[in-house]
């Protein structure tokens, strides 16, 4: 079906008399949709401040192996604790890179 000229003079009146959105105002997000929305959560900070916690604690654990190991032989036990620091270790700080690969 084509267009007559009438057609298209009132798509183009309804186009310039209809109300656009400002730029960057979306019309959607009503007062009335943007209350029923859930509310911010903090957590972002919580877990900023739990990693900062959990580096230090690495951090600090390393600094007390290395300063107090003074054994001539390792033991099983010893292989077994710095596998396992290690995995916390790598665990802790690889955390943030697995978040942002993950916002894509």
């Amino acid at each position: 079906m084509k267009r007559s000229e009438d057609d298209k003079k009132l798509a183009a009146l309804l186009k310039e008399e209809c109300a656009q959105p400002l730029p960057g105002q979306n019309p959607w997000f009503t007062p009335r949709v943007l209350n029923r929305l859930p509310e911010r959560s903090h957590s972002r900070y919580f877990l900023a401040i739990a990693w900062l916690l959990a580096v230090a604690g690495c951090v600090l654990t390393w600094i007390v192996v290395a300063t107090d190991f003074t054994a001539t032989v390792i033991t099983l036990r010893d292989l077994l604790q710095w596998v396992i620091m290690a995995a916390i270790s790598v665990g802790v700080f690889l955390q943030p890179l697995v978040r942002l690969m993950r916002q894509d």
